[in-house]
């Protein structure tokens, strides 16, 4: 590794923990000429900006920041100040920042390491949740600057609306693959067919409402055990009665037993932000687990049991388990406090069964074009 800066034995070390995770983690990087930094960039799904790995010698420090791909116009920049002075309340790990000289937006994380190890583990972390951060509020940021979203109305479509278009979509999908008003006319053929039908029962009478309802739907649900009644109580009744229709219409038959439960459920907690965020995030990832194994399952259903060791058969199992992990994770949410370190380990957690999920949307659509792929065996 050249370098063109001095370093001691305990600062080429830190150094080399950065190049090492980045190597090892599969991100392209280039080494910034004289300087212990690194340059790279992330493709999130709101869009792709630089990053920047960087050791600060004299204090042991490591610090990574995401750059927003537009910088902020001179006449927005104020507008933009407020943005990140609300995005940043109530943040634990990492902050925004605006030069107010070009405009330029960053996300910064960091941590002292003097005394301590760098690990891979804590690098990760402070990684994927800098870049978790910068997608999550890029699309508000280009609101602010190309549009004419107030900084207020832009963070609360982030914070209280998050990942509607992905849940959306999933439900959809939902209702073309399986519609609630045809789910009990799907004809059973087989045991293994039976098993797969009481699954998709627990599924739905098993789980933490937290897991059924999807991320608007929860939004809504905390909207209104926030207003203060009698005074806002004909709005609570306009969002209340709109969103029974919503999930009676997604849900069938279900649907009101989960309005019911939701909306004891809401009152009976508070939730902080923070955690908010964290449940909507969950929720969707187990909507989506969920909308998967549905897939999976009506596809078997159209070709016939599954082996045991047949890729289609594994699939559902390890979507199955998942998706209960997903539901454990949301069953400790809303009334757990999670800072610090365990902020950013479900940040981390997040990203990974994102990708997981990514991986069985990939074999399920191979699995769909090719059938003797998901019924052959494995072995």
């Amino acid at each position: 590794m050249d370098k063109a800066f001095p370093l001691t034995p305990r600062d080429e070390q830190i150094f080399e923990e950065v190049v090492n995770f980045f190597q090892t983690d599969d991100w392209p990087f280039i080494q910034i000429a004289e300087q212990p930094a690194l340059q790279t960039s992330f493709q999130g799904d709101n869009g792709k900006w630089n990053c920047y790995a960087n050791t600060r010698i004299e204090q042991q420090q490591f610090i990574f920041y995401s750059v927003c791909p537009v910088n902020t116009p001179e006449d927005k920049r104020l507008a933009m100040a407020e943005f990140i002075a609300r995005a940043n309340y109530g943040m634990a790990i990492g902050n925004f920042e605006l030069d107010f000289a070009d405009g330029e937006i960053r996300y910064k994380t960091s941590i002292d390491v003097e005394g301590d190890e760098l690990s891979f583990a804590l690098i990760k972390q402070l990684v994927y949740a800098n870049v978790t951060m910068m997608d999550e509020y890029l699309p508000g940021m280009m609101t602010v600057i190309y549009g004419d979203v107030s900084p207020e109305e832009a963070i609360k479509q982030i914070e209280l609306i998050l990942d509607i278009p992905q849940s959306l979509d999933e439900e959809e999908q939902f209702s073309e693959v399986v519609p609630a008003s045809n789910q009990e006319e799907l004809k059973v053929n087989s045991s293994w067919q039976t098993d797969v039908q009481k699954q998709e029962t627990k599924l739905n009478n098993k789980s933490h409402i937290l897991s059924i309802l999807t991320p608007d739907e929860i939004a809504q649900f905390h909207q209104v055990s926030q207003m203060v009644a009698p005074y806002q109580q004909k709005k609570v009744q306009e969002i209340t009665e709109k969103l029974k229709s919503v999930i009676i219409t997604r849900l069938g038959e279900l649907g009101e037993e989960i309005f019911t439960r939701a909306s004891t459920f809401f009152p009976e907690v508070k939730l902080e932000a923070k955690n908010l965020k964290l449940i909507q995030r969950y929720s969707g990832l187990a909507g989506r687990t969920r909308l998967l194994w549905q897939r999976l399952n009506t596809w078997s259903e159209q070709h016939g049991e599954l082996r045991a060791n047949s890729q289609g058969r594994i699939a559902l199992v390890e979507l199955d388990k998942l998706f209960w992990r997903i539901d454990e994770r949301l069953q400790e949410l809303p009334t757990n406090k999670f800072e610090g370190e365990k902020e950013v380990k479900l940040l981390v957690e997040i990203e990974e069964l994102r990708e997981q999920l990514g991986v069985y949307d990939h074999l399920i659509i191979k699995i769909e074009e090719n059938p003797d792929m998901g019924l052959a065996s494995t072995q």
